[in-house]
């Protein structure tokens, strides 16, 4: 049984930390006049440096030691130069001295201490607890550490660890059962009855109704669209959805749906009524929002497949009707030169004419040819997408009988079509036109003008105009011009932000922890001085500086930055990284991740579904087994082992049911990275200022709705791309799964968001791809760098602010002016929108959605455009102008390319490909991708360092220039394709021997 608080919560508890720190020290130990004062009133240095080091240990600690004298040496030492005593040592005196008692009553009436049970405090911390729990379902030890750190900012005596521990076990249990509670009382009973049925499996099937109806559609085709929206109305039908569950905590709600939507049906029947009527209500009250978000993933997919394949039938076709469109043009073309040849000619004219009326019939088929087949530029083909009008038809009325959108007031028109061809078809369903005066028609566009009104008297085609909207409307959506209230994907991100009111209380406060000026003025002035020092920088060393030039390009200055050499591999630096290779011991990929847990406890982090702290024998081998199938694409079957218990293919599966899940993987990666950074190899590599961003493309060849097109990465097959961000000490800390191949921008500042570890790097480094005017502006505000490489650098415009300044050789650069007066009008609102993406309320990716797409960007949207182009002149001028900085972002960049290259190392199975129907399995296996490629980057570190050490030992001591270019990007070691199973117990605490020292 593992106790429900981790044990490093516990280890910390009421002591000082194992290592101390400076920043430490200055927070806890450093003594304000008064406590100077205080102290000093004591009679003798022992005395004072013991009143000290009580003051100190209660701060620091929350309690007063049984032994006033076991206070770390830095501690001590640092009292001792605040009180001027020479002698640290003499603490050691004070344990002996009944006066210790006295002060510790003194300190407690001097500075506020209460016992733990002192009321009201203890009621007031109770209700706090409970109020965060109800709030959110916290996990037993990030309760247990708030609590901690609340007690001590009250200056509360910790209770014993045990105490506390049941303290907030009690509190956890009291509003999870008032959860259950309140759920249950929502519904009916009828309702109540009606989802406890969807337990029973029915005779003569193999699956209950809950495993069908939580099951969505995967297939990206019209039936699977139908299938969708029958889903949905059945889902409706139930009447979970229609609850009122406002007054309930809604993350609360969540987290009871998702322990639904991946137990066995048998796991939720064998729950206390209670419970089991919460969980069931809990999960098809977001299940109802859930299935109509499918229904739009699906139609968002079906649609652009019509489309393209639309296109593409098109274009074959075109390509068959080339020859005779040029043979026609050709003789249009002879005739009409035949005609300009004899215009000076009266004669030759008369010829010609009369050439004409014998050949008219000819000319005029030629004309009728060109004219027939000819097509504007990239034509889209709409005729061939409105001929798959009787697929649309199967599943349009259900669609817009199903989801309700709403829309900006820039897309009302697409809404108003919506909503109209609704009611033609189902007031009319027999009728194929109408006069353009009884439907929208500000919806049609000039390309589809042609095809919605093609007859003379302007009547509207029902095929065409319903083609027309959807495109609209699918456009919409993607922009988020159109969206669904209160949808988890499809919904609105304005309305995320923070609320106008929330945000009047705390502008000050946001800016002040944003380190944003509240004043535009201020801001616009600093960033102009910037841009102009930046310029004249760059202007004044153009002359010195090699590798930057100015070529003019089709009648404008183009910035043109020389490719960077490549740095020689000095024969120290491959003698050295050939000496250490030579020492990693040789190892199967199926031991990595039990020995690498042995260091870390990562496997810990796996807990069961239900949240229960049980963990049942063998289950870190199960998970670890586990994290190698997925990882590397194989299957159950190469590390199953039906005579062990641990590895049998029943304990697989329940452990990748109950385990095994992208918040476990995320957590466990979280623990990985944090104690890979604490190393000093890690840290030689680099301090975790910098972070790389880049995807990493994987084909997907089954039925699935989540994946796309790209014929560049997948071929004819559909794909996506596992985006990650990686800290320039080679570990990985995020990754998200993106279908398809989206701009890479949109996502950039995501993982920067979520990132959980202890590490906060400011400056984040990408491809070109992920270059955006408004990912600078959002970055700059949330207090990063966005440094991206730019591959096509003379093709950026720059920009300056005051159009008066001379920037000598480089003026022709700077031709563009910044409107500093739109930033200024906006500031207010960029602020918010920071504020609203630090608290979490909105993605980065959801609003940069909305902000950059469309013809008509709004006035915040051009606000942050403006503003990014001050930052984006910046990076170009440090880009161009320092090559070191250009180095450090290819070096990082390249860094990133080593990362997925060992992915895709690991991930060799199944040709390398994805092969997962639904997305939360796609995420799941990449999240042991990821795992795993940081399990070996952090056994890789360790061993190199073991490796280094024994070098130094034996009297080779290598250049930390070296050192710093090694790389645990490799696995010269790790055997990939070998054993899979494990059968060989790694070494418990202790490394295992290096090759030339067995």
């Amino acid at each position: 049984m593992r106790s429900p608080v981790e044990a490093a919560e516990l280890a910390s508890y009421g002591r000082f930390p194992e290592h101390i720190e400076r920043d430490w020290l200055g927070r806890w130990c450093h003594l304000s006049e008064a406590d100077v004062s205080l102290a000093r009133r004591r009679a003798g240095d022992v005395t004072r440096l013991g009143f000290a080091a009580q003051l100190v240990t209660v701060r620091a600690t929350g309690t007063f030691l049984a032994d006033p004298t076991a206070v770390p040496a830095p501690v001590v030492a640092s009292l001792a130069r605040q009180l001027d005593i020479g002698d640290p040592s003499v603490l050691a005196g004070y344990r002996e001295l009944p006066v210790r008692w006295k002060h510790t009553g003194e300190i407690r009436r001097r500075y506020g201490y209460r016992d733990f049970g002192s009321q009201p405090s203890h009621f007031i911390l109770v209700l706090w607890l409970y109020l965060q729990v109800w709030v959110d379902d916290l996990g037993p030890s990030v309760l247990f550490r708030a609590a901690h750190r609340r007690l001590l900012a009250e200056r509360v005596l910790l209770p014993g660890e045990n105490v506390l521990a049941r303290m907030v076990a009690s509190v956890r249990e009291r509003a999870t059962r008032r959860l259950w509670r309140c759920l249950a009382a929502a519904a009916s009973p009828e309702l109540t009855d009606r989802l406890m049925a969807l337990l029973v499996v029915p005779e003569g099937k193999r699956r209950s109704e809950l495993d069908r109806l939580r099951r969505p559609p995967f297939r990206p085709k019209v039936g699977g669209l139908v299938q969708a929206l029958e889903r949905l109305g059945e889902v409706r039908a139930l009447g979970a959805g229609a609850l009122d569950l406002s007054r309930l905590p809604p993350r609360r709600v969540a987290g009871l749906a998702r322990y639904a939507e991946d137990a066995w049906v048998t796991q939720l029947a064998d729950l206390a009524p209670d419970r089991r009527a919460a969980t069931l209500i809990a999960f098809l009250h977001v299940l109802t929002a859930s299935a109509r978000d499918d229904v739009i993933d699906i139609f968002e997919v079906v649609f652009g497949d019509m489309q393209r394949a639309a296109t593409n039938r098109g274009q074959n076709r075109r390509a068959g009707e080339l020859r005779d469109y040029d043979r026609a043009v050709g003789e249009v073309l002879s005739a009409m030169a035949s005609v300009l040849g004899a215009l000076d000619d009266d004669e030759a004219i008369a010829a010609v004419i009369e050439e004409f009326r014998e050949d008219r019939g000819q000319i005029e088929r030629a004309m009728g040819t060109v004219t027939a087949l000819m097509r504007p530029p990239a034509d889209p083909f709409h005729e061939r997408l409105v001929a798959c009008y009787p697929q649309i038809r199967q599943f349009l009325p259900l669609l817009i009988e199903a989801v309700a959108f709403e829309s900006t007031e820039v897309a009302r028109p697409v809404l108003d079509a919506y909503q109209a061809l609704g009611s033609w078809l189902a007031e009319r369903p027999h009728t194929t036109r109408l006069p353009d005066t009884e439907v929208p028609v500000e919806v049609v566009n000039t390309s589809w003008e042609p095809h919605v009104r093609d007859r003379p008297d302007g009547s509207i085609n029902r095929a065409a105009y319903a083609c027309c909207v959807l495109d609209r409307l699918r456009v919409g959506l993607r922009r988020r011009d159109i969206y669904v209230s209160k949808s988890i994907r499809w919904g609105d991100p304005r309305a995320e932000l923070l609320p106008p009111e929330t945000w009047d209380q705390q502008r000050e406060q946001a800016c002040e922890e944003l380190a944003l000026d509240p004043d535009p003025a201020n801001v616009v002035a600093q960033l102009a001085r910037a841009l102009d020092d930046a310029w004249r920088r760059t202007a004044d060393g153009l002359s010195t500086n090699p590798d930057l030039r100015i070529e003019n390009r089709d009648g404008h200055d183009r910035v043109v930055a020389s490719p960077l050499d490549a740095i020689d591999e000095p024969a120290s630096l491959v003698g050295l990284r050939t000496m250490v290779e030579g020492l990693l011991p040789e190892v199967e990929i199926a031991d990595v991740p039990l020995e690498v847990h042995g260091w870390t406890g990562f496997l810990d982090e796996y807990v069961h579904i239900s949240g229960s702290s049980t963990r049942a024998d063998g289950l870190n081998e199960s998970i670890s087994a586990l994290l190698v199938s997925e990882a590397c694409n194989l299957g159950l079957t190469p590390v199953t082992d039906d005579d062990y218990q641990p590895l049998s293919r029943d304990r697989l599966n329940w452990t990748a049911q109950n385990y095994a899940r992208s918040a476990t993987h995320a957590a466990a990666t979280t623990r990985l990275f944090d104690y890979h950074a604490a190393l000093d190899l890690a840290k030689a590599w680099g301090g975790g200022e910098m972070a790389s961003a880049d995807g990493m493309r994987f084909v997907i060849p089954v039925s699935t709705i989540y994946a796309g097109y790209n014929p560049r990465y997948f071929g004819r097959q559909r794909g996506s791309t596992l985006y990650t961000w990686m800290a320039d000490t080679h570990a990985t800390f995020h990754q998200t799964l993106i279908p398809g191949t989206q701009r890479d921008s949109l996502y950039v500042l995501d993982g920067l968001m979520a990132n959980q570890t202890g590490v906060r790097p400011d400056t984040v480094s990408t491809d070109t791809a992920g270059a955006s005017e408004i990912v600078f502006a959002l970055a700059w505000t949330l207090g990063y760098r966005y440094a991206p490489r730019l591959a096509d650098l003379a093709d950026h415009r720059l920009w300056r602010t005051d159009p008066a300044a001379h920037y000598g050789p480089l003026d022709g650069l700077a031709r563009n002016r910044i409107n500093t007066a739109l930033i200024t009008d906006q500031w207010d609102e960029i602020c918010r929108l920071t504020a609203s993406l630090e608290a979490r309320t909105v993605t980065p990716s959801a609003i940069l959605r909305s902000l950059q797409r469309g013809p008509n960007p709004s006035s915040l949207g051009r606000a942050l455009a403006e503003l990014g182009r001050v930052i984006k002149t910046l990076h170009v001028l440090d880009y161009c102008h320092d090559p070191v900085y250009r180095r450090a972002i290819h070096r990082l960049l390249g860094r990133g390319e080593g990362r997925n290259s060992l992915a895709r190392d690991v991930f060799h199975g199944g040709r390398g490909q994805l092969r997962q129907h639904y997305q939360a399995g796609q995420e799941n296996q990449l999240g042991a991708l990821g795992l795993m490629v940081n399990i070996i980057v952090l056994w890789q570190t360790v061993y190199t360092q073991a490796a280094l050490d024994h070098l130094a030992a034996n009297g080779h001591h290598p250049d930390p220039a070296n050192v710093a270019r090694l790389s645990p990007l490799g696995h010269p070691t790790i055997n990939l394709q070998g054993r899979y199973r494990t059968t060989s117990r790694p070494p418990t605490g202790q490394l295992r021997p290096l090759r030339t020292a067995r």
